[in-house]
């Protein structure tokens, strides 16, 4: 989905606009994402969607009318996280999972992990991501994956263990692929 948020945040225009999902006059001033574009930087963001309550990339940049100063708005290109985890195309056996620096998983092989925190959050951190809405209102049940010492040997549910790799996400700070 493809749209334009005016400076204000609500939704001006929108590719699924003929559509009982459409985004017209929503109000999406309050994601990071937005913000961050209408202070003429880029953003990439990785989130629930709030209207859909599906996963999502969302790629906003800044709108500039002539001669450009400020950002008259924004747009914002959503590609279903479902689509990606789908080209992944891994055997059986082999997992992967995207994490958030909390540790929640946002992408995954296995659909049981999704949205699920691989590390206990504490009330805080628990209540700032409910705040922000990007991983829906919570809670976001706890499933036990744990690298051991070497990083080498995934611990999972049901005494399962991997040979494990986990690699920074360069494209989202703090980010984890695994």
């Amino acid at each position: 989905v493809c749209y334009l948020i005016g400076r204000a945040g609500a939704v001006l225009a929108s590719s699924n606009r003929q559509t009982p999902e459409s985004y017209v006059g929503r109000d999406f001033g309050f994601r990071p994402d937005f913000r961050e574009a209408l202070q003429a930087r880029p953003s990439l963001y990785a989130a629930v969607g709030a209207a859909t309550g599906r996963r999502g990339i969302y790629s906003s940049h800044p709108v500039y009318g002539l001669p450009p100063a400020q950002p008259l708005g924004v747009v914002v290109i959503e590609a279903a996280a479902e689509r990606i985890e789908r080209s992944l195309a891994l055997s059986g056996d082999e997992h992967l999972l995207v994490t958030d620096p909390h540790g929640i998983v946002f992408l995954s092989s296995r659909p049981d992990w999704l949205l699920h925190t691989t590390r206990p959050l504490g009330p805080q951190v628990a209540d700032a991501l409910a705040a922000t809405q990007q991983f829906g209102p919570g809670p976001w049940p706890l499933v036990r994956l744990a690298l051991d010492a070497e990083g080498e040997t995934l611990d999972a549910p049901g005494g399962v263990r991997f040979l494990a790799s986990r690699v920074d996400l360069g494209t989202f700070p703090g980010w984890q692929v695994t």
